[in-house]
């Protein structure tokens, strides 16, 4: 008896040994992983070149590890037995805080901030000036868990502090009173378009375009299900899965949307199909977009508003667009500042610098 139980386990370990090995020859390669958000290895091709230098053996590397059978539950059981029995503090730098998952930002980058501000006061003074410009900044998740839950966090404090003694002839708009943590996803980093009414109540007041604007009641909401945001994949934490809300009223059902990547085609404001893509939060204005305007041809008003944003930006231009002609936002991470001039005619517009706390924290970002 004693000795079948030897046998047993020898018997075990080599089945499971050549059945991962013949799922691993047998099955399809695949080509994406919708929980990392990314592209996975490919079978390299040998060249005398690539072997000679090593990097055929480490494409190997990675393609074995990206093509792994039963890759993502693996990943997900390691995850679960390191955090939850193990009682580790985070899975790649991500924790859960009242069901909401989180990413430590733990080094503050004085050096990108200030760049990040002096990429603002160039672009101030190469096409912005005598305009009414506004700046504000986002805070990230672990702005208001870190604290309480004990994890890493940066002093936001100083950052501000550095950002905005450094900015010049742009008018700032404090956010950071205007959120809390249940105003986000809980399965990504960006908020939640339904509960933006307190921030864009204060952009207004700045901005004086308060009068131009719906109350954010009178909106239709549109909701999908279930919205896997991005520290899922990065994680590979049970994670709640989100409804997405998104807004629409006439204004926006009518939106003439164009896309400078896109040359001569008609966007709608909001692309649900994009739900089930490798960023569910593209369903906001097509998701990464270098140049794209909105118009509004309801419009009581000949005034336009120029909004240089990160992803966040794309579900809180929607809600603007009721006070205004035209929107036209731009991402700085996709254009080159230098050349605007050729797809953007600066005239006696409306600015808002609108950036999370991580673009900010990592100002060459921008362009």
């Amino acid at each position: 008896m004693n000795k079948r139980k030897p046998m047993a386990t020898i018997v075990v370990f080599f089945v499971i040994l050549w059945g991962f090995l013949l799922g691993f020859l047998l099955l399809p390669d695949a080509a994406l992983s919708y929980t990392e958000r990314r592209k996975l290895e490919q079978l390299p091709k040998p060249t005398v070149e690539s072997i000679l230098s090593t990097e055929y053996m480490k494409s190997l590397e990675q393609y074995a590890q990206d093509q792994f059978p039963l890759r993502e539950e693996l990943r997900a059981m390691k995850a679960q037995l390191q955090y939850q029995v193990l009682r580790q503090g985070d899975s790649q730098g991500i924790y859960l805080a009242n069901g909401s998952a989180i990413k430590m930002e733990a080094t503050l980058k004085p050096e990108e901030v200030l760049f990040c501000a002096d990429k603002i006061n160039d672009l101030y003074e190469t096409y912005l000036q005598d305009m009414n410009v506004y700046c504000a900044v986002i805070p990230d998740k672990n702005y208001f868990a870190a604290e309480e839950f004990r994890h890493l966090s940066f002093d936001y404090g100083r950052m501000m502090t550095l950002f905005t003694q450094r900015l010049s002839q742009v008018q700032y708009v404090d956010l950071f009173g205007c959120l809390s943590l249940s105003d986000y996803y809980l399965s990504d980093a960006h908020w939640r378009q339904e509960a933006l009414g307190p921030v864009r109540d204060t952009l207004a007041k700045a901005m004086g375009i308060q009068d131009r604007l719906p109350d954010l009641e009178s909106y239709t909401r549109q909701e999908l299900y279930p919205f896997q945001g991005v520290y899922v994949g990065q994680s590979a934490l049970p994670i709640e899965m989100d409804r997405l809300v998104y807004l629409t009223n006439p204004v926006l059902n009518q939106a003439i949307v164009q896309s400078a990547e896109q040359e001569g085609s008609l966007l709608s404001v909001y692309a649900p199909e994009k739900l089930k893509g490798m960023d569910g939060y593209d369903v906001f204005l097509h998701g990464a977009q270098a140049i794209i305007t909105m118009e509004n041809p309801m419009a009581r008003t000949d005034k336009e508003l120029i909004l240089f944003r990160d992803s966040f930006g794309s579900s809180l231009a929607p809600l603007l667009l009721d006070a205004y002609k035209k929107v036209t936002l731009i991402d700085l991470r996709y254009v080159a500042s230098q050349y605007l001039g050729d797809f953007v005619e600066f005239t006696d517009q409306d600015v808002l610098f609108l950036y999370s706390t991580g673009i900010v924290n990592s100002g060459r970002l921008l362009r």
